[in-house]
């Protein structure tokens, strides 16, 4: 996670929270991985007011190369089509190979 261009050190599970005063933020976060290096980039352009909590939500994608979602929660998780197609094959795959069987 980055704020601002600065890195933030934050959990991969679980909250994480940023002590900052009021003003205008870009935040970044992607998960680490192997290929590629960065998994589920998002970005948001927060406002945080004087007394006021400003809460985002970060959800990964449902695979690899998709992009996270980041924002106020509830977020959605991106990439559901794909595995959905993915499924939908698998499947038809699946009946395929029964009904030559048969």
């Amino acid at each position: 996670m980055s704020i601002n261009g600065w890195p933030v050190p934050a959990p991969t599970k679980g909250r994480n929270v940023v002590p900052a005063p009021p003003g205008h933020y870009r935040i970044h976060v992607h998960l680490r991985y192997l290929a590629p290096r960065r998994m589920g980039p998002a970005d948001y352009d927060a406002d945080v007011t004087a007394g006021q909590w400003t809460e985002v939500e970060y959800k990964p994608p449902l695979w690899t190369l998709g992009k996270g979602s980041l924002g106020p929660p509830p977020q959605r998780y991106n990439g559901m089509v794909p595995i959905l197609l993915l499924l939908a094959a698998s499947v038809i795959v699946g009946v395929s190979m029964l009904l030559i069987m048969l």
